[in-house]
């Protein structure tokens, strides 16, 4: 009896958990970041323009879309990464 009471809550545990996962996950970003956000919004607009250009001169060279991977480091992983 106790199985099929676990088996049939399974889902309804594993909903909740996806959930709140998701919740906890969310993207907040800081006020720091909001005002920089701000400030830098037509700069970025222009970089974001020419990334796209580049993206769309690679796609048209070889057929597809490139894969990207982007690696971001602080300064103090630079530093690490220098020693």
């Amino acid at each position: 009896m106790k199985t099929r009471l676990i088996g049939k809550a399974a889902p309804a545990v594993l909903l909740v958990i996806t959930a709140l996962s998701s919740k906890v996950c969310a993207i907040q970003p800081d006020a720091p970041f909001l005002e920089l956000q701000e400030k830098n919004k037509a700069k970025w607009a222009a970089q974001d323009k020419k990334i796209d250009a580049k993206l769309a001169q690679l796609e048209k060279r070889f057929g597809k879309k490139p894969n990207i991977i982007c690696i971001l480091a602080s300064v103090t992983l630079g530093r690490a990464l220098r020693v």
